[in-house]
């Protein structure tokens, strides 16, 4: 049988999954791809109503149910073979396994534990039209550190069968499905190949006396069964001695089963919920939990199953263990029977197969010699007996046996020289479908990388054509502006000219004298002109630049910076000096008399007068210049420029007095003296004049500007 192991693992975002064949006849392959598992989780009930009623529904019905079913198996076909090697890897071993007559077993080691819980027997590949688990055996496989080796076994297969149907849960026909079971084997029972036994309403102690009574291959469980969330671990009913329910973690369970010796290798779970699993633990299920504890196989069913499902796969199922099949052959075998029951049911998806490692053959049947039609054997496991024969022949009866022997051995050599030569035959081709795989993958990567470079080419050359076109375009657009704006600057121009002539009529009244002679110094005849001819005058209409906005804005500005800085001032000199007094006497300097008091009043007093005076003058001028400035003047330019190189250095010398009287106040009496509603108005003033030297700088840059100086001086 060939193989095909596929492992799936977390790739550490969320939703991101490594896959990758770890083992196929032809090679090996890695992916990372893209699941929503937790929106296929949450679509859960959903498969398992469809899954349901697939059995009893009509055609119609069950075409649509199918449908939900399908999309489900194809996303997770593509999620394990949708990657181009992962893909050219599986349709290989497919091919290779044709080939060679065998069929491919596909396992699937999943180490996420949010996946355990979706339906991968529902796995449908596109390409084919078929589910994989219909066609090939499919299994999961459990991580363990190892596996024992199959059991030797003589007819009869013994199976060992469990009901429990405990008071408090709904009531289980225990009796129907253990007739439908018995029905199902009657056949292999019959033919002596399986014998079959119960434990009604088991209960612990009852399952173990069973256990140590006698040998058991497989285990067969009816009843209840669930998934404890909160503890994350599948669970069994069994019943205790009230016959009430008795959960039994899956765990436990197995370590029931290692009392039986040989501890059975097969377990079949009947039972809701055997087959899921947690999504934080990899052996949270109870099936994976029993793997994990040291059954062999186990069987279990994702989805509920109705009656004769469950009966039609124990037919198949057995039939096939019964006649020495691995376990996952006999699980397609239980799918296939299922398929008989009508033509449209989807309920064979429903078992799940986990196997301890990754050898699937539990048993090594060896037959006895078979009872008359109808004789009963099934319960008769001694070995044969050996006839006595006479003294008298008993040395050519040694002769024949050691010929037999010798003959024997002969065909054993021979069969061993022709397994090993099959062997080598077989691991030839799977070289040779190997290379030419590789080959045929390394020749698609370079078609398909000979495809991309091409395809970048084009966009590439695309590119380049659209960023001409763009070009072009933008160039056309530009000349487009430039003409217009041209041919409406000239309109501008045409209109302006008849009213700059009329503008410098009326303020030199001799050049629009009519007939006005002009001659030159030298004699020559003097040329008549129209009336309207100015000469030497080229009139054209300017706009204003940017620049002379920000100029009106910035004299704004300067004014109202200049009155506040100077109101500080004001401010500061008045307090200064009182403050200064009381100061100086608490400093026992001295005391200040009356007409001290007086004469120093009447100074700042005229200072401030003369202060407010020049105020006022400063105020006017800008607001005169503002106004000239806003009707382009020529002369209100140079008007700025004064103001504003006078405002700075009024600005500065008046600053430095204040920081020379606030050095002196600090450097007699370590403080400024003022109250603090006179520190924060002079603090005001003093970033007013910080600011306003900023501004005045600024006026003066943008009045100097090329732009500003030829606009002013086309200005009249």
């Amino acid at each position: 049988m060939s193989v095909l192991k596929v492992s799936i693992d977390r790739s550490g975002a969320a939703g991101r999954y490594d896959v990758e064949i770890v083992q196929s006849p032809v090679g090996e392959a890695t992916a990372t791809v893209s699941l929503d598992s937790d929106r296929l989780l949450q679509e859960r009930e959903g498969w398992q109503q469809a899954v349901l009623l697939s059995s009893i529904g009509t055609r119609r019905i069950v075409s649509q149910l199918e449908t939900v079913v399908r999309e489900v198996g194809q996303e997770l076909f593509e999620a394990v073979f949708g990657d181009p090697a992962m893909a050219a890897r599986y349709r290989s071993s497919v091919d290779y396994a044709a080939d060679h007559g065998e069929s491919l077993q596909v396992i699937l080691r999943i180490s996420a534990p949010e996946l355990t819980s979706l339906p991968w027997e529902a796995m449908y590949d596109p390409h084919a039209g078929t589910y994989i688990c219909r066609v090939e055996p499919l299994v999961r496989h459990v991580p363990v550190a190892s596996a024992p080796r199959p059991l030797r076994v003589q007819y009869p297969v013994r199976i060992l069968g469990i009901t429990a149907s405990p008071r408090g849960l709904p009531a289980l026909d225990v009796e129907a499905e253990e007739e439908h079971l018995t029905r199902a084997l009657e056949e292999q029972v019959g033919q002596g190949r399986v014998e079959v036994h119960w434990i009604r309403n088991a209960t612990w102690d009852s399952i173990h006396d069973r256990l140590l009574s006698e040998p058991w291959h497989v285990m067969h469980f009816i009843g209840h069964g669930d998934f404890d969330a909160e503890g994350d671990e599948g669970v069994l009913a069994l019943e205790n001695s009230s016959g009430r329910a008795h959960y039994v973690e899956a765990g436990r369970f197995a370590d029931l089963l290692h009392e039986a010796s040989p501890m059975p290798k097969l377990m079949v779970l009947n039972s809701c919920k055997s087959g899921q699993a947690g999504s934080t633990d990899l052996f949270s299920g109870t099936a994976s939990a029993l793997v994990r504890g040291g059954v062999n196989a186990v069987v279990a069913m994702q989805f509920e199953i109705t009656d004769p499902a469950a009966a039609a796969f124990a037919r198949g199922f057995y039939s096939a263990i019964a006649a020495g099949r691995p376990v996952d052959q006999a699980v397609r075998s239980g799918r296939v029977s299922i398929l008989g029951l009508n033509g449209h049911t989807l309920e064979w998806a429903t078992p799940v197969l986990y196997v301890r490692g990754q050898d699937t053959r539990l048993f090594t049947i060896r037959k006895t010699r078979g009872p008359a039609q109808g004789q009963e054997t099934a319960h008769d496991t001694s070995p044969p007996l050996t006839e006595q024969n006479p003294p008298s022949t008993a040395a050519p009866e040694q002769t024949a046996r050691a010929d037999n022997t010798a003959s024997t051995e002969t065909e054993r050599q021979q069969a061993q020289r022709g397994e090993v030569e099959r062997e080598q035959a077989r691991r030839a081709d799977a070289v040779r479908w190997a290379e030419a795989e590789r080959a045929a993958f390394k020749q698609a990567e370079a078609d398909r990388e000979q495809a991309e470079r091409r395809q970048a080419e084009r966009e590439q050359a695309q590119r380049a054509q659209a960023e001409r076109e763009q070009t072009r375009r933008a160039e056309v657009e530009r000349q487009q502006v430039q003409r217009a704006e041209a041919e409406q600057a000239e309109a501008e121009r045409k209109e302006a000219r008849p009213r700059a002539n009329q503008h410098l009529t009326r303020k030199t009244p001799f050049l629009a004298t009519p007939h006005s002679k002009v001659g030159s110094s030298s004699g020559n005849p003097k040329k008549e002109h129209p009336s309207d001819y100015v000469p030497q005058q080229r009139i054209d209409p300017v706009i204003a630049p940017p620049e002379h906005r920000r100029l009106l804005k910035l004299t704004l500005i300067s004014a109202g910076l200049f009155l506040l800085y100077n109101i500080g001032f004001l401010i500061s000199n008045a307090t200064h000096y009182p403050a200064g007094w009381e100061a100086w006497e608490a400093a026992g300097k001295g005391v200040f008399k009356p007409e001290h008091q007086r004469a120093v009043a009447n100074e700042v007093r005229t200072i401030a007068t003369i202060h407010l005076i020049l105020l006022a003058f400063a105020m006017l001028l800008y607001g005169a210049t503002y106004l000239r400035l806003k009707e382009g003047e020529r002369q209100a330019r140079i008007n700025g420029i004064i103001l504003a190189i006078v405002g700075t250095i009024v600005t500065v010398i008046t600053s430095l007095a204040i920081f020379s009287e606030v050095f002196l106040y600090f450097e007699e009496y370590g403080t400024l003296v003022v109250e603090v509603w006179a520190q924060v108005v002079i603090s005001i003033g003093v970033a007013c004049g910080i600011a306003l030297l900023v501004v005045n700088i600024l006026w003066l840059v943008t009045a100097f500007k090329k732009p500003v100086a030829r606009w002013f001086a086309q200005q009249s």
